[in-house]
């Protein structure tokens, strides 16, 4: 779906299409997003078994880098890697196709991969944007989750988890 004309017989609309919603860039003209994209450079992996901890790469010459890291099912948890600009071209990432960087990553957090392998899922770069809206109403539509406001993953997790973060080595 990408326009909320095609929703006019409903009731209620809400609009929970993520942080790249077609509907709210559709109507951007109403809904009026603000785009700030954050310096520190960015992609997603995923890997099997436990929940694991926030934690950073040892820091050295090149820089430090942290992950974000949170299960998202059982067996499952998502790898939010992240870096300033420096530290990403210091690591060579720039020049890095996907199974290199992950390759690069995972020597990094051997230790804490236990063994496992990260998921590569279309892992680029990115600078996070933050999304904000001037409105998240119109008429019966109304804008919910990413798709209303950004927020940073390193809060993507339920308070009851376990928490912390340490330096590897």
């Amino acid at each position: 779906m990408e326009h909320l004309s095609e929703f006019s017989d409903s009731d209620l609309v809400v609009i929970a299409d993520g942080i790249n919603s077609k509907l709210r860039e559709n109507d951007k003209q109403h809904f009026q997003p603000s785009v700030d994209l954050r310096p520190n450079k960015s992609p997603g992996s995923a890997r099997p078994g436990r929940w694991t901890p926030q934690v950073l790469l040892p820091r050295d010459a090149r820089g430090i880098i942290l992950a974000h890291c949170y299960q998202y099912e059982q067996g499952r948890s998502t790898w939010v890697i992240e870096t300033d600009e420096a530290t990403w071209k210091n690591f060579g990432f720039d020049a890095k196709d996907e199974p290199a960087m992950l390759e690069t990553i995972e020597r990094g957090f051997a230790e804490e991969l236990d063994g496992h392998r990260l998921i590569a899922n279309r892992s680029l770069w990115r600078n996070f944007p933050t999304i904000t809206n001037k409105t998240w109403v119109k008429g019966n539509a109304v804008l919910v989750g990413d798709a209303k406001a950004t927020a940073h993953f390193s809060i993507a997790r339920a308070p009851s988890w376990p928490w912390k973060t340490q330096f590897l080595f």
